[in-house]
């Protein structure tokens, strides 16, 4: 498969159920039954959550591999290329490796339909699929899983991890896991197998008893992070924070997060929480300096991402109001006394007024743009949305906006924030060359 050849299956890829999303696990169950079930060859860690999964998978998945495990890494969505999603050892999978992969689980898809008389498999069930398949080829040790969505009826739900997290629970994706934090946690509990620990981060009240009625259910250990692993920040610089980090059983010393923001010493903690009980449940040898090495190794674009130091360019996919507050609560304590323009897209299912009302009191200018999504929300519409608040924003194409904001933060000694959707990240990312941006 020549490259545009590969562009085109993935186009294809692309357009399944393009309009919908359906979740159960009868499909993608008959799907990996007719490839052999190859997530069942290696062991895993399945991780849901409203904000903060892709963070604790990254900072599992970089403490793994420290330990000279070898991993896989499933993430969703992607931010430039769909090769981002699977990783093997810390390296996207190559499109020599995706193309073959595209025709088999392609070929599959047919004969499954053909056996069993399933419905189609969705873009997310196909790549759930492709991925699986790919650590089975590439003999990994352990995956580290996220959901793509909730948990119960989400596709990754048909593997039996080692260890279960759960890392945040608050109002998202409401038309598919429920109107309220008790539903939309059960949802979430979905991803709690037999006997099996579960480790959860800090989450509301309504949301842990939830949990710890699945997990009594299951007969799974619960660990509240929160409780067993004590993250102390000792500093912070845009380049990162040095931490201090305690466990009920030992010091594990101090260590470099490249991760801005307090939300991420909560992120630490769980997925610390989460290595210990791997140690526990698997007896595998994941040293102490492995895991301080992991910590330091991080890396996770668009979330809290420092693009420029000079003036400070941040960028994060914040799209939901929670996601908001813990960014705009990081940047003020950055740039306390640093004046801030910002730029903003929007899909058109999201709580505008909420996510930008956390930046309200400090962002000077704000630019709204347009994505290239067909879910994106126009941005004249968006600023309808943002009556009431004290500020004024302007609209313009990314690079236009991009362009004016950085010009008034060198005009004004000020910074740049970017926030509002992955897709936003994705977009600027993709667009973005090494000469424009230099940390």
């Amino acid at each position: 498969m020549n490259p545009g050849e590969l562009q085109m299956a993935l186009a294809k890829l692309y357009r399944r159920n393009l309009h919908t999303i359906k979740l159960g696990l009868d499909p993608v169950r008959a799907l990996l039954e007719e490839l052999g079930n190859p997530h069942e060859k290696f062991l895993c860690v399945h991780i849901a959550g409203t904000n903060g999964k892709g963070s604790v998978s990254a900072l599992i998945e970089s403490m793994l591999r420290a330990a000279g495990i070898r991993t896989g890494l499933y993430i969703s969505p992607h931010l430039v290329r769909f090769n981002e999603r699977i990783r093997v050892n810390g390296a996207e999978i190559s499109d020599e490796k995706l193309a073959p992969l595209l025709d088999d689980i392609e070929a599959a898809v047919l004969n499954m339909r053909g056996n069993t008389g399933e419905r189609d498999a969705t873009f997310f069930e196909f790549t759930t699929a492709l991925a699986f398949e790919h650590f089975r080829r590439e003999r990994v040790q352990i995956a580290v899983i996220e959901t793509g969505m909730g948990g119960r009826l989400d596709a990754t739900n048909v593997i039996t991890p080692i260890v279960s997290v759960i890392t945040s629970i608050s109002f998202d994706h409401q038309q598919f896991l429920g109107d309220t934090i008790e539903k939309i946690a059960a949802e979430k509990a979905g991803i709690i197998k037999e006997h099996r620990p579960v480790v959860v981060g800090e989450l509301p009240g309504e949301a842990i008893a939830v949990i710890e009625k699945t997990a009594k259910h299951h007969y799974s250990p619960l660990n509240r992070a929160a409780a067993s692993v004590s993250v102390r920040r000792q500093s912070q610089s845009w380049m990162g924070q040095k931490v201090q980090i305690e466990t009920s059983e030992e010091s594990l010393g101090t260590a470099m997060l490249p991760l801005l923001g307090d939300h991420q010493l909560g992120n630490l903690a769980v997925a610390v929480a989460a290595i210990e009980e791997l140690r526990r449940e698997t007896k595998l040898p994941i040293r102490d300096e492995a895991i301080r090495a992991g910590i330091a190794a991080t890396r996770w674009p668009g979330r809290c991402q420092v693009l420029s130091a000079d003036p400070p360019v941040i960028l994060d996919g914040a799209h939901n109001v929670e996601a908001a507050e813990v960014l705009a609560r990081t940047v003020r304590q950055l740039g306390k006394k640093v004046p801030w323009a910002g730029v903003a897209g929007f899909l058109s299912d999201k709580d505008v007024a909420g996510i930008v009302r956390p930046f309200a009191s400090f962002i000077k200018e704000l630019w709204i743009v347009e994505l290239h999504n067909e879910r994106a929300m126009p941005p004249a519409n968006a600023m309808d949305r943002l009556h009431g608040l004290s500020i004024h924003p302007h609209t313009g194409s990314i690079g236009d906006a991009l362009g004016a904001a950085k010009a008034w933060a060198g005009k004004n000694a000020g910074g740049v924030v970017i926030f509002g959707s992955l897709y936003l990240a994705g977009e600027i990312l993709g667009k973005i060359s090494s000469e424009d941006f230099q940390q």
